[in-house]
């Protein structure tokens, strides 16, 4: 098991990567990781992005809300780490 995607051999990479994408870029913008119990929200995002919002993520941890803001110089890294459970 890795933490990023893998190319698979007989599968349609230019498919899979394009519809994964989309998915990636909002778990690493938001910096979404699961944890146990919980969700963690720890979102990093540029300023040009403004908000970005991802709303009732379901899981094991119930629904959360987590969102982000771009307030800050590309080269730092916004927002609050916490844990987030409902």
């Amino acid at each position: 098991m890795t933490k990023y995607p893998v190319q698979y051999p007989t599968a349609c990479s230019p498919q899979a990567w394009s519809t994964g994408a989309p998915l990636l870029f909002l778990r690493t913008m938001l910096g979404l990781e699961p944890m146990g119990e919980y969700l963690v929200v720890d979102p990093a995002l540029p300023t040009l992005i403004g908000r970005l919002e991802l709303l009732d993520i379901a899981g094991r941890w119930g629904r959360v809300d987590a969102f982000g803001r771009g307030l800050v110089d590309t080269s730092q890294v916004a927002g609050r780490r916490h844990a987030a459970r409902h």
